[in-house]
């Protein structure tokens, strides 16, 4: 080892005199380390690391099952969740939260906020201690009006004020004591502004049934799912003889903790987990390839320096101790690189959750770094250094370098790094070019809606201060035709929520002609409360029928619109119109809705989700007495920064403590919601560019290598009457044949993963994208070997024979 140090210097001056070989090396090493390392970062504080929470694998989310939507997971209704806190003798500790929004009225403005109504039990099942303020559960069951912060709303509207806690504001009109402060993303939902005390026990009858809350519980000492599942059926009975009517249908499903966490946002890891592994490789390969080709010009040197007593230890020191200190300034330049890509890896996953961020690129990743990258050097720099080490110096002495040639498993082992590169290439561009396709399809596809000239924002109607819902509904009709009349507003309209970035809420429905076997069965579709003005304004077409208009009010006939979609599914072959339909049951109280009008069909979630059934509802015969929020459409030809200002002014006329929130234009939320798949893209193609660079440059350097090996060979050949033309040829062609077994072997991995590619992340490949991968693999390898392959086919006959070429 100490023969080892005393050569670094050496070995770093050499470095320096030969940048051209060190600088590529350099910044092959740190893009791949980089890339790994980052990815790792994000992969281990994901998955891997336990969560700095307390016997955090006896934390279990219990959620609703219902027939009918193939076992797509639901919240709990408050009767299920008030089970699960009383009747279960499952759980030592239980929390609960439901997510809304709130108004924060008392400063400089009006704010909406992402609130979350939580247990009083939630922080200390979940561990979390507040940064400032007492204990969650003594101020939620005190009887006073409490609030925590979240510390990121604290340090933005309070100026991190320390004496915060104690303070009086008014949200949602009640005056509330700010009881502490959260630290940033500690808590679930990590999302929200701001938490207040929810007692289910406090909730009213008629949201019994209702809620789409969440629920966590820490299992007492000794059970296990399987006596959990047990319990939790036990309970599920007993709400199904109380509730007959609303429990039959449903069940109880649970999850781990982390599960919960990640949901289906971690579905992109494993793709750039493989992804990054590949590039990784072709680096090393590359690097390796680089290391080749530079040995074969030392060749003399190193029999010099071997004639001279240098043992072969000191050699591969020599050698070695270049690739170590080039590996040591690429693990530097790499940690720095994934200090800035793993916190983005992190947002474009949407992955949140206690301690998930503090806990990315840690000593343990920068660990991970510095062990991958002395894997690397050693893989790419011992084994040549330690054939080098072992030549016969006779011949090499005598003749010269150039002079050896290469044996076949010298030459064998050269193409098979060909081929491994150009499979692992294969892999890179078909992932890339799957994302990069769909992405395309996303920016062209027709939403089904207007997506310009329309400017959205919500509001937030304080329930104390529009306490009834005829308040409500006044409240909302004087909105609407004060934004009406805006000068170049040409429709204005208001919904619950927005088909942009939303997957839309699943109402229980039964068809009037359509009478199930069954009279607890029910059908689902997702349902938008809407007023008039509303499908005019976002550009819905009108199929059949007609839309919402002035006669739709609480006191009109109870109507629906229906999707093309929905009226295919349950009227094939005929009109949907006149047709009816309820909430609920077959035998429900609700009324039998008219079907009036049906629209084509809208995508939700951005535009990635496809269209499914979905109905309209007018907003004044659905809006119940909680419902606060509400979001605005206009359509307008006027440039937001124009309108907006005019917006806030005539809504502070109306209320001056009513918020305005997310004032943006839908090609901003359309721009929002595929703002993963975006950045997923982006890497997989810069991950996909470096590959086919370091493909091209590794190809160039085996063949280059190989050439030279071969130069007596090439000399003899020529010499024999072998033109340039055959020479080329044979080049070519040795190359080619691993060049097409390694797409080959590309190939056929790209199509056995498909199914992980496939599963939610990314769509199906289509039989071009595979075609133009091996095209633009195969002529990058052949343009990387045309320059070496002409270089043997024009060499001189006599300069070959005489080694003077090297």
């Amino acid at each position: 080892m100490r023969n080892w140090l005393a050569q670094l210097p050496r070995s770093f001056r050499t470095l320096v005199r030969d940048a051209g070989f060190s600088l590529p090396v350099l910044l092959c090493l740190a893009l791949t380390i980089g890339a790994a390392a980052a990815v790792f970062s994000v992969v281990d504080a994901v998955l891997l690391k336990p969560l700095p929470i307390p016997d955090e694998h006896r934390i279990r989310s219990v959620f609703g099952f219902r027939d009918g939507t193939d076992d797509q997971q639901y919240g709990l209704a408050a009767a299920s969740v008030l089970a699960l806190a009383t009747d279960s003798d499952a759980f030592s500790s239980v929390g609960w939260w439901r997510q809304g929004t709130v108004a924060l009225t008392g400063g400089d403005e009006p704010l909406q906020l992402d609130s979350t109504g939580v247990g009083p039990d939630l922080f200390a099942t979940l561990g979390v201690r507040p940064l400032l303020g007492g204990n969650f559960s003594a101020a939620a069951r005190s009887g006073e009006r409490v609030a925590y912060l979240n510390e990121t709303l604290w340090l933005s509207e309070f100026g991190g004020d320390s004496d915060i806690v104690g303070r009086r504001v008014f949200v949602d009109d009640v005056p509330t004591t700010i009881a502490g402060v959260v630290a940033a993303r500690a808590a679930l939902p990590p999302d929200a502004d701001i938490w207040l005390p929810l007692l289910v026990e406090d909730i009213p009858d008629e949201q019994l049934h209702s809620g789409n809350m969440s629920f966590v519980g820490r299992m007492i000492d000794g059970l296990d799912d399987v006596e959990l599942a047990r319990r939790l059926a036990r309970v599920d009975s007993d709400l199904e003889q109380v509730y007959p009517r609303e429990y039959r249908t449903r069940s109880f499903g649970t999850e781990s903790l982390r599960a919960l966490i990640i949901g289906d946002d971690g579905r992109l890891l494993p793709v750039l987990l493989i992804a990054v592994g590949l590039l990784l490789v072709l680096g090393c390969a590359n690097v390796a390839n680089l290391v080749l080709v530079r040995n074969r010009g030392r060749r003399v040197a190193v029999a010099t320096r071997s004639a001279l007593g240098a043992s072969q230890t000191t050699i591969v020191g020599w050698l070695v101790g270049e690739l170590v200190i080039l590996s040591g300034l690429a693990a530097a330049a790499g940690a720095s690189l994934a200090a800035l890509l793993a916190p983005a890896i992190l947002r474009l996953t949407g992955i949140a959750g206690p301690g998930i961020e503090a806990r990315v690129l840690d000593i343990r990743t920068l660990s991970f770094t510095a062990a991958i990258t002395l894997v690397a050097s050693l893989a790419v720099g011992l084994a040549p250094a330690m054939g080098l080490s072992r030549l016969d110096l006779a011949p090499i002495l005598r003749d010269g370098a150039g002079r050896s040639s290469g044996t076949r498993l010298a030459r064998r082992s050269q193409g098979l790094l060909i081929a491994a590169q150009a499979a692992m290439g294969v892999l890179l561009m078909i992932a890339a070019g799957q994302t990069l396709i769909e992405l395309q399809r996303l920016g062209s596809a027709d939403p089904g809606y207007r997506s310009e000239g329309l400017l959205t924002f919500n509001i937030q109607a304080p329930g104390s201060r529009y306490p009834e819902r005829s308040q409500f509904l006044q409240l909302f009709s004087q909105v609407r035709e004060t934004l009406a009349a805006l000068p170049g507003v040409e429709q204005a309209g208001g919904a619950a929520r927005l088909p942009v970035g939303y997957p839309g809420t699943w109402f229980s429905l039964s068809i009037r002609d359509q009478p199930p076997a069954n009279p607890d069965h029910v059908e689902f579709a997702k349902g938008y409360p809407v007023s008039d003005g509303y499908l005019q304004a976002m550009g819905i077409r009108l199929v059949a029928g007609r839309l919402f208009d002035e006669t739709d009010s609480e006191d009109g006939a109870p109507a629906v619109v229906v999707s093309q979609a929905f009226a295919n599914r349950y009227w094939p072959g005929e009109t949907a119109l006149g047709k009816l339909m309820k909430r609920r049951t077959y035998a429900s109280n609700f009324p039998w809705m008219t079907v009036v009008g049906v629209v084509e069909d809208v995508p939700s979630d951005g535009l990635a989700e496809g269209p499914g059934v979905a109905i309209y509802l007018p907003q004044e015969q659905t809006i119940t007495a909680f419902s606060r929020t509400l979001a605005f459409v206009l359509q307008t030809d006027r440039p937001a920064e124009q309108l907006v200002p005019e917006i806030r002014a005539r809504m502070a006329m109306i209320d001056p403590d009513l918020p305005l929130a997310r004032i943006e234009t839908i090609e901003q939320l359309i721009h929002d919601a595929n703002a993963e798949r975006r950045l997923a893209g982006g890497l997989l193609a810069v991950f996909a560019c470096i590959g086919l660079v370091l493909l091209g440059t590794g190809t160039y350097g085996v063949v280059a290598f190989a050439v030279a090996q071969r130069q007596v060979e090439f000399g003899l050949r020529s010499a024999l009457g072998a033109d340039t033309g055959r020479l080329l040829r044979m080049v070519l062609a040795d190359n080619l044949v691993y060049l097409a077994g390694g797409t080959l072997v590309g190939l056929t991995a790209a199509t056995v993963s498909s199914r992980l590619l496939d599963a939610g992340v990314l769509p199906p490949a289509p039989p071009a994208l595979y075609v133009a991968a091996a095209i633009a693999l195969l002529g990058i390898g052949v343009v990387a070997s045309l320059r070496p392959a002409l270089r043997a086919a024009r060499l001189d006959p006599t300069l070959s024979l005489r080694g003077g070429i090297g």
